[in-house]
């Protein structure tokens, strides 16, 4: 199959997007020469030909493409193109030459070493920019080109950064040994200048033998971060490049202790003090995720009386024990992680924010709530871990249908009626509470169902009349409305209902995430959707936590700041830079107490939408508002004065 760069990949989107394509539209899109188009487009020509199709180039009507383009637009949208370098891999390559570069380096000579346009590596360069802004980092100009500028620790926590992207997903057994060992596969030019091979076989010798010695329990995460950071420190310390304690010193641990032991042996070494601090924080932070929870497996939270657990059940909206549980497991380690300076990489992060972006927006609410409380910012790295057990807890609820039993005849009955809904019933539905007639008076029903021993019909809410011994017929009416229930939660118009051709934009000006949430939050305000002060909160919280995915962004409004729920639809087909990414689509949400009771069944549509591709690339296509508004199925509202 050829192989094609981005540029070529983004002429042959061009193509499939307008039936007649210019000169100067490739121009504008590249920024390339017409002699460098020239090579693009016989390089597309020869691709097209394959799917057989011609490029046909008429003068004076221009370039378009003669036959069915139906299997190019299959091949691209399922992403089964091979193409050369790409912008992260070019990203990822440029941050590692200025990281281990020991002299400064030229802009063009840099551009030209990626076959990229000036104001490509321009583009690739801002990016980079903002990687270093994490770790507090500048690129800085001399005479002589440009280079990276920050302190040791700092560079050393972006060269863990680079070892992190590289760190081998796959083990291997060596039947000889009978152990499971771990490589780095990196390119060579990076690793010969980031550590030598033998010195990470050689850590992963000594973290081993200290693990069998100390007992102690290492994550994969914990084994990882660990082993990275002694290669880096033993070889920055080889050249004397040594970090510098500046806070208050803790007392060094035992396994501390043991573990400078080893490796001084092993490397023939002596480390300094300021580096046992270092390594003394990896531990303090491994023995700290070790730290017990006494919960039984009925047991209440509340009994376990904890700073945490009161702000958990303060700050979460809808829990169980088993969420509440689990957090108060995965947040103390991780609190006490974050405030030594160790972030988690998680490598499943941009697969969380798309498939789970329910429970991945209930996390950055409370990412926030943390940072006001303890004063640790949750990178989405972090958040993202934090919606897994959002993302059980939703589905956990999603297998059952609140209900309320209703009964007159005496307690006694009221229970054996609602012992055997349990045990006909215990995997469809869960009964809230058992009240009588009088107690629905005080408390109205804001369960999904209504089982009665008496007649009774409620306004909004379906309502099933059974024997207090509940029958086979009995048992048929609530199995009958049961299914016409659970087929409700997956009815698609309940999102399609928050559209609107009103606020759905297609515009190729607005191009960065700042401008295009200003906008969407001014469109709300002035149709009265959203409350002022919107941008400000959306802006925010982005900053805290990226909602961009592959080629759709999805930025929040928070609760209280909407009127009246929507949800708002950008389209830029030539691309928004979203904090790093390129996306073609935002839908900005703005939910709020109305739609609470269908939640689940918008995010469950969305996340279709989301999952999707052939959709979302008919949707970057699409010309206006009210052709976006019928493929996400929508009905147009708006009068039309033709």
């Amino acid at each position: 199959m050829i192989e094609i760069n981005d540029q070529e990949l983004s002429i042959a989107k061009l193509f499939l997007n307008q039936e007649i394509v210019h000169y100067s539209d490739i121009a504008e899109m590249t920024g390339k020469s017409k002699r460098t188009i020239y090579k693009y487009l016989n390089t597309f020509s020869h691709l097209a030909s394959g799917y057989g199709l011609k490029l046909v180039r008429k003068r004076n009507v221009g370039l378009y493409l003669d036959g069915n383009v139906s299997d190019l637009r299959d091949a691209i949208e399922n992403g089964s193109l091979e193409t050369g370098t790409t912008r992260n891999q070019r990203i990822t390559s440029l941050l590692s030459k200025l990281l281990l570069s020991k002299k400064p380096l030229v802009i063009q000579e840099l551009a030209d070493s990626f076959f990229v346009s000036r104001s490509t590596f321009e583009s690739d360069l801002n990016s980079v920019k903002k990687i270093l802004e994490e770790y507090h980092a500048v690129i800085a100009n001399s005479n002589k080109g440009i280079f990276i500028r920050t302190n040791e620790r700092n560079r050393r926590a972006l060269m863990s950064k680079l070892l992190n992207m590289y760190w081998g997903q796959t083990a291997y057994l060596d039947k000889h040994k009978e152990r499971i060992e771990f490589k780095i596969e990196m390119p060579n030019n990076i690793s010969t200048n980031l550590f030598n091979s033998d010195t990470l076989k050689e850590v992963i010798n000594v973290v081993d033998k200290f693990k069998k010695i100390s007992l102690i329990k290492f994550s994969d995460y914990e084994y990882q971060s660990l082993t990275i950071h002694l290669v880096i420190a033993l070889e920055r310390i080889k050249n004397n490049e040594v970090l510098r304690f500046n806070s208050d010193r803790e007392p060094l641990l035992e396994n501390t202790k043991l573990l400078v032991f080893l490796l001084e042996k092993e490397f023939a070494i002596k480390i300094p003090i300021d580096e046992q601090e270092y390594i003394n924080i990896h531990i303090m932070a491994t023995e700290g995720s070790r730290t017990k929870i006494t919960v039984q497996p009925n047991q209440e939270p509340s009994t376990v009386e904890s700073e945490m657990q009161q702000f958990l059940r303060k700050n979460i909206d809808e829990y169980d024990s088993i969420l509440i549980k689990n957090l108060l497991l995965h947040l103390i380690p991780a609190l006490k992680r974050l405030k030594l300076g160790l972030k988690l990489r998680n490598p499943y992060t941009e697969n969380i924010k798309r498939f789970f972006p329910l429970a991945y927006n209930r996390s950055v609410d409370l990412g926030l709530k943390i940072k006001n409380e303890f004063k640790v910012e949750v990178p989405d790295n972090e958040l993202a871990f934090i919606a897994l057990h959002m993302e059980a807890f939703i589905e956990r609820s999603e297998k059952f249908i609140n209900v309320v039993l209703i009964c007159s005849t005496g307690l006694g009955s009221a229970r054996l009626l609602e012992q055997r809904i349990k045990s006909r019933f215990a995997n469809k539905i869960h009964i809230n509470r058992v009240i009588s007639l009088q107690e629905l008076k005080e408390k109205p029903v804001t369960e999904d169902l209504v089982i009665s021993t008496i007649n009774i019909k409620l306004r909004g809410v379906p309502a099933v009349i059974v024997s207090p011994f509940l029958d086979e017929k009995g048992s048929q009416k609530i199995e009958k409305i049961i299914d016409n229930l659970s087929s409700d939660y997956s009815d698609p118009k309940v999102f399609s209902d928050l559209l609107n051709s009103d606020l759905i934009f297609v515009d190729s000006e607005l191009s960065q995430r700042d401008d295009v949430i200003r906008f969407l939050g001014q469109k709300l305000e002035q149709a009265g959707y959203v409350k002022a002060g919107i941008v400000e909160a959306a802006v925010r919280r982005e900053k805290l936590a990226s909602t961009a995915t592959e080629m759709v962004a999805i930025p929040h409004a928070p609760i209280e700041f909407v009127n009246r729920p929507c949800v708002a639809v950008f389209v830029n087909s030539k691309g928004i830079d979203w904090d790093n990414n390129y996306v073609n689509i935002v839908f900005f949400l703005a939910m709020n107490e109305d739609i609470k009771t269908f939640i689940n069944e918008i995010y469950g549509s969305f996340n279709n939408i989301l999952e999707n591709k052939h959709l979302l690339n008919q949707i970057v296509r699409a010309k206006d508002s009210e052709e976006i508004l019928q493929l996400l199925g929508g009905e147009v509202k708006r009068e039309r004065n033709d």
